[in-house]
């Protein structure tokens, strides 16, 4: 009997995903006793044997009867996780740094496994994980003890990722899209997660801008025109940012008001500790998912540095930051692409990702293992990382993007 490649990671897949967000319930145990340094490989190895699974499948789609059908973004994604791979040599942590590596990289393959055959199954995915997601959220309300809204802990405002993942999942699949969307907004609310909803804010423009945009048929102008906008965009709101959080504070019903000033919510002294931290580390950082190490003068803040972009710094230096640029911009040109095809869930991700830019500057992670944000990350990726069928064959025909059906 053969066994479809992309039908058996539509299950083994988002499983994997949620085995590593399991032993996250038991954080607060792991954070009061010595175990707590382990956390991360715990968490990361869970999900290890499910992965390779679908690593497996991965490798089938992308080397179907011996011919490669991977595209560059795809080399460009397993050329960073190489580059991870390899910082084991000089990591601090090179047990942990190995082992995030292999987990990252099967994670790939996995991801193009189950976005690599688009059907009606592929979407039902997508609505399962939209939904799991949300009963993740309601699991973890139920048996975690939050703690205060301090940095370097989960709190409330981890929920939000998880509202988050399951507006865009969902926007991703076309089912139960208002009702899931109401129920992440409702999420988010719970949360009060400034900054998550500010991310959805930008997901919704950026829906309205790709629209707006759709004449422009070149796929790396797309990209150029939407990075442009949107850190237009971020330097105006930069002016404006005191304004912006006490309001968003206010419409969530925030009230540590001692972290709503012009340095984002207080993390300026995270970055500037993060950013001591790497120095005479500049070129190739401490290893991936290390973050640094432990610095006592900094009161952990380099465990830390609360921004994704300075811990992926910390991990993996400029030569890595570089590699990871490259590889998140030929993804997201990758997607305009096919969203000029008219392809739904391309749009979705395009929009997704430039949404993410803000969460990775001003949350800790830039991969998300730890957060809902990972499924609608990888699946962005997924779908680009494996060459339309069409493609080989001839090259598709332009056609106008039929908005109606895209949104």
């Amino acid at each position: 009997m053969t066994i479809n490649p992309s039908r058996l990671s539509w299950f083994v897949f988002p499983l994997a995903v949620i085995l590593m967000w399991v032993p996250l319930l038991m954080l607060d145990q792991w954070l009061d006793n010595e175990k707590q340094p382990y956390l991360q490989v715990r968490f990361a190895s869970s999900a290890l044997l499910a992965l390779l699974v679908c690593s497996y499948a991965g490798l089938r789609i992308l080397t179907p009867r011996g011919r490669p059908s991977y595209t560059a973004p795809f080399l460009f994604w397993l050329a960073f996780s190489l580059f991870s791979l390899a910082s084991t040599a000089w990591s601090i942590d090179p047990f942990g740094t190995a082992t995030n590596a292999i987990v990252f990289g099967a994670f790939l393959f996995g991801a193009t496994a189950a976005m690599g055959d688009d059907s009606e199954l592929r979407q039902g995915m997508l609505w399962r994980c939209s939904l799991a997601s949300l009963i993740f959220f309601v699991v973890a309300a139920l048996t975690m003890e939050m703690r205060p809204r301090t940095f370097g802990f989960i709190n409330a405002n981890w929920f939000g990722h998880f509202g988050l993942a399951a507006i865009i999942l969902a926007d991703m699949s076309g089912r139960w899209v208002r009702r899931l969307t109401l129920a992440g907004l409702l999420v988010i609310i719970y949360a009060q997660s400034r900054t998550i909803l500010i991310a959805w804010l930008i997901y919704i423009g950026m829906k309205v801008m790709i629209r707006l945009l759709g004449n422009i048929r070149h796929p790396i102008v797309m990209t150029i025109a939407v990075i442009g906008l949107a850190v237009f965009a971020m330097l105006a709101g930069q002016l404006m940012i005191s304004v912006i959080i006490q309001n968003i504070s206010q419409l969530l019903g925030v009230s540590d008001t001692t972290r709503t000033g012009a340095d984002f919510a207080g993390r300026g002294l995270h970055w500037a500790a993060g950013l001591r931290v790497l120095e005479n580390n500049e070129l190739f950082g401490f290893g991936y998912a290390t973050r640094g190490g432990f610095d006592e003068t900094a009161e952990g803040a380099a465990l830390n540095a609360h921004s994704g972009m300075i811990n992926l710094l910390l991990d993996l230096g400029f030569v890595g930051a570089l590699l990871f640029v490259a590889a998140y911009l030929s993804a997201l040109t990758a997607l305009f692409k096919r969203t000029l095809l008219g392809n739904r869930i391309a749009l979705c991700g395009a929009a997704f990702m430039v949404s993410f830019l803000p969460l990775m500057a001003l949350e800790p992670n830039y991969l998300p293992f730890g957060s809902a944000d990972l499924l609608p990350l990888l699946f962005s990726l997924g779908i680009v990382f494996r060459r339309p069928r069409q493609e080989s064959i001839s090259p598709p025909k332009r056609r106008r993007v039929v908005w109606s059906r895209a949104f």
